[in-house]
């Protein structure tokens, strides 16, 4: 019985955590200079084709997204000597999660091919040049909490 409440209040400790770190990098990310950029784009589907992704601070194998006519598109990764792409995810026009009032363009991860903590996952793309996007990465923990991790540029290539 001692071992199981240590247990529940790790667990309940951790979960806090994340929690007040989710909300941290949500107040840091509105408060950003990226902010007032996001919110003066425009929704605009991106035109199909491999737009190169970049976020500040990252050096991981993540290289963009590929997008596709048919309304999808996938994420692109270096792997070794080639690219590969994982993480498919639908497009869809809608408003923001947390900027209620701006049209966005929805990146929709809760797919049947992707792994299961990718489906709390959503991005959102504006255009802010004819060829440049920026994106907002969320993780809806529940309908009316959602928790923006950060920003990244996407540029068709």
């Amino acid at each position: 019985m001692r071992l199981l409440r240590l247990f529940l209040f790790l667990l309940g400790a951790v979960i806090v955590a994340g929690l007040a770190w989710g909300m941290y990098r949500t107040w840091r990310s509105e408060k950003s200079s990226n902010q007032a950029v996001f919110t003066s784009g425009s929704a605009t589907l991106p035109a199909e084709g491999f737009y190169r992704g970049t976020v500040t601070g990252y050096t991981g194998s993540w290289q963009g997204k590929n997008f596709y006519d048919d309304g999808g598109g996938e994420n692109v990764f270096a792997e070794a000597a080639r690219t590969a792409t994982r993480y498919p995810f639908r497009l869809a026009t809608g408003h923001g999660l947390r900027d209620k009032n701006l049209a966005v363009v929805i990146l929709d991860y809760n797919q049947p091919s992707n792994p299961w903590w990718l489906k709390f996952i959503v991005d959102e793309i504006v255009a802010t040049g004819p060829t440049t996007y920026l994106g907002k990465v969320h993780v809806r923990i529940a309908p009316k909490l959602v928790l923006t991790l950060g920003f990244f540029a996407l540029e068709r290539q």
